[in-house]
């Protein structure tokens, strides 16, 4: 797995990256609506207009946990996956990802495997 920073000047974006798994092309992240400041009203409408417009579009969303103030939120769809997580503590971000889910699966894979079996080096299919 590799990633890379994606340098873009759209208004907005305060850090953009994307990443691949054995040269193929895996997902693109972005932190959207970003304020210095902790709890910023900005952030959270983004986060609401963003969770809106995906929900309109594919449904309700899996949240994977319930115990934080604005949980993550998940939508599978034609073999991708959508997340949107508000983070608000210490400043305030909305990040969007969307991946390929079979290649983010993978790639999660063979990390979980080289961290039990350091040392081990797996054959590239």
């Amino acid at each position: 797995m590799e990633s890379f920073t994606l340098l873009t000047e759209v208004p907005g974006i305060s850090f953009a990256s994307w990443d691949s798994f054995r040269g193929r092309f895996v997902g693109v992240h972005f932190h959207l609506y970003s304020f210095p400041e902790a709890q910023a009203p900005e952030a959270r409408l983004g986060h609401d207009a963003v969770s809106d417009i995906l929900t309109d579009l594919y449904g309700q969303p899996i949240r994977p946990w319930e115990d934080e103030e604005v949980p993550p939120s998940i939508w599978k769809v034609n073999g991708r996956e959508i997340v949107t997580h508000l983070f608000t503590m210490h400043e305030s971000t909305l990040m969007l990802s969307v991946s390929d889910e079979k290649l983010a699966t993978a790639a999660d894979a063979e990390v979980v495997h080289k961290t039990r079996n350091p040392g081990k080096n797996d054959p590239a299919p």
